[in-house]
C-alpha cells in the first residue's frame, strides 16, 4: 500500500499550508469564531450583518489602497471573513498569526483598519446603533434601525420605504437593483465582471475571459434597455424577461447568474450570512472534538487527505463526503486561496469546490458510497473516531462494535449534530 511519501510524490508537497502547525492554528481560529457566537438569536443576527458590513470595508480598503502582496493588512476578526477567500480578493498569508500567538494580533493591520474605516478593530456585540445603508434609487444614506435592519435583511416578506425617494427597499428589490445597476454598469464598461459567469463548469477554473464572453451572449442592448426602463424590480419579470429576450444561451448560465443576485443584496455572489451559519457546522463539530488536535492524529490526516484527492480524482462521478479529520485538513487547504486553485487544477485536473449547501440526507447516502470506494481502493476502514472523544477501540472495534457502526452513520458525516 502506497505510504505518506508516495501520495507526496504523487500530489506535490501540500505541507507548506496544509501542516500541523497550520492545522492547529486553524483549530485555535475556529475556537474563537465559536466564541463569537451570540445566545440571542437576534442580537446574533444583528453581530453578523455588522461583521458582514466591516467585510465589505475590508474588501474596499484592498481594492483603493493598492497593497503589496507582503503588507496586505488582515481583516478585523469577523465571522464572516474566511468565507469568501476562494474568490480573488486574498489569500491568508498572515495566517501563521494564530501559530505564533494564538490570537488576533497584527498592530500594523489594526492602525491601517482604524485609520482608513474610523472603525474599531474589534466588533462590539452590544452595538445597538442604527444601521447606515445608502439607497440604491436615490443614493441618499439613511439611517435605520437595527431591529429594523436586521427583519429586513432575514425576512423575505419583510420591506422599508426609503424616506427620502421612498422607494420600496427588501431582499428582492435591492437584490433586482443591484443586478439591474451591474448589468447597466457591464454595457459602459464591458471589463466589469457580472457574478455568475466568472466559473469554467467544466474544471472550476476562474476565467474573466470566459465571463466577459458569456455577458456579450446574455446582456444584448435589447435586454438592458427592457430591464432598465422598467421599474419592476421584481425577480419573477427580470427571468422572464431573461428567459425571452436571450436565445442560443444554455439556460443553466442564465439560472448561475440568477442564483449570483437574487436574495442578495449586498455585492457578493453568495448570502454570507447563510454562509456562515452553514459554516458553523462545522465548527462545532471540530472544536468539541479533542482528539483533532494531537500531532498524531494530524499527520494521519494529512495522509487521509491526499488519499481522499486521490479518489477524488478517481471518482469523478461520485459526490464524496468527508470524514472529520480530512475536512479540517480540506477546510485548511482551501484558506490559501491561490495555492488551493492551482493545486486541485494541476493534480485532479480541476479545482474542486467543497459544498456545503447539500442536505444531510444526500450527505448520508454519500457517506456510505465514500467510505465503500475508500475500503476498496485502501483496503481500510473509512470513519476514524467519530464520537468526538477517544476511540473505543482499534480496527476490529469499528467494524464490530455496534456502537461505532452506529458513529459511522450518525457522527462522522458534516451534517451530523451528535453530541
Amino acid at each position: 500500500m502506497p505510504d505518506k511519501l508516495s501520495y507526496k510524490i504523487q500530489f506535490g508537497d501540500t505541507y507548506g499550508v496544509v501542516n500541523p502547525a497550520m492545522l492547529h492554528a486553524h483549530l485555535t481560529l475556529l475556537r474563537k469564531f465559536k466564541m463569537l457566537e451570540q445566545s440571542d438569536k437576534c442580537f446574533d443576527a444583528r453581530y453578523l450583518l455588522r461583521a458582514q458590513e466591516r467585510y465589505v470595508l475590508w474588501l474596499d480598503l484592498l481594492r483603493t489602497q493598492n497593497f503589496d502582496q507582503e503588507v496586505v493588512p488582515i481583516p478585523p476578526l469577523v465571522p464572516v471573513n474566511f468565507i469568501e477567500l476562494l474568490n480573488n480578493f486574498y489569500s491568508l498569508i498572515k495566517y501563521e498569526i494564530w501559530e505564533s500567538n494564538g490570537s488576533h494580533i497584527d498592530p500594523a493591520s489594526e492602525r491601517i483598519w482604524t485609520e482608513k474605516t474610523k472603525q474599531p478593530w474589534v466588533l462590539n456585540p452590544n452595538d445597538s446603533s442604527d444601521f447606515k445603508i445608502t439607497c440604491p434609487w436615490c443614493k441618499s444614506n439613511i439611517h435605520m434601525q437595527w431591529e429594523k435592519y436586521v427583519k429586513l435583511m432575514q425576512t423575505s416578506d419583510a420591506n422599508e420605504n426609503c424616506p427620502i425617494c421612498y422607494a420600496q427597499h427588501s431582499i428582492e428589490t435591492l437584490s433586482a437593483k443591484r443586478f439591474i445597476d451591474d448589468i447597466s454598469a457591464w454595457n459602459k464598461d464591458k471589463s466589469k465582471l457580472i457574478g455568475g459567469t466568472l466559473i469554467d463548469r467544466k474544471d472550476g477554473s476562474y476565467s474573466e475571459e470566459l465571463s466577459i464572453r458569456r455577458s456579450q451572449l446574455l446582456f444584448t442592448a435589447n435586454i438592458i434597455d427592457v430591464l432598465t426602463n422598467c421599474d419592476r424590480y421584481e425577480w419573477v419579470h427580470i427571468t422572464e424577461q431573461l428567459n425571452l429576450q436571450i436565445k442560443n444561451v444554455k439556460e443553466e448560465i442564465i439560472q448561475r447568474v440568477i442564483s449570483a443576485y437574487s436574495g442578495i443584496p449586498l455585492p457578493f455572489s453568495i448570502d454570507l450570512v447563510s454562509a456562515v451559519h452553514r459554516q458553523r457546522r462545522f465548527t462545532e463539530k471540530i472544536v468539541k472534538n479533542k482528539w483533532i488536535d494531537r500531532l498524531e492524529v494530524q499527520e494521519n490526516s494529512i495522509t487521509r487527505y491526499l488519499k481522499f484527492l486521490s479518489l477524488i480524482k478517481e471518482k469523478s462521478n461520485i459526490f464524496l463526503v468527508p470524514t472529520f479529520d480530512i475536512d479540517l485538513c480540506w477546510h485548511t487547504h482551501q484558506l490559501h486561496a491561490s495555492f488551493y486553485r492551482s493545486f486541485t487544477k494541476k493534480h485532479i485536473g480541476r479545482i474542486i469546490n467543497h459544498d456545503d449547501t447539500s442536505p444531510k440526507e444526500l450527505l448520508l447516502i454519500n457517506f456510505e458510497a465514500t467510505a465503500q470506494a475508500w475500503n476498496k481502493k485502501y483496503h481500510e476502514p473509512y470513519a476514524l473516531y467519530p464520537h468526538g472523544e477517544e476511540p473505543c477501540g482499534g480496527e476490529s472495534c469499528q467494524e464490530n462494535c455496534q456502537n461505532c457502526q452506529q458513529c459511522r452513520q450518525d457522527c462522522d458525516v458534516e451534517a451530523c449534530y451528535c453530541d
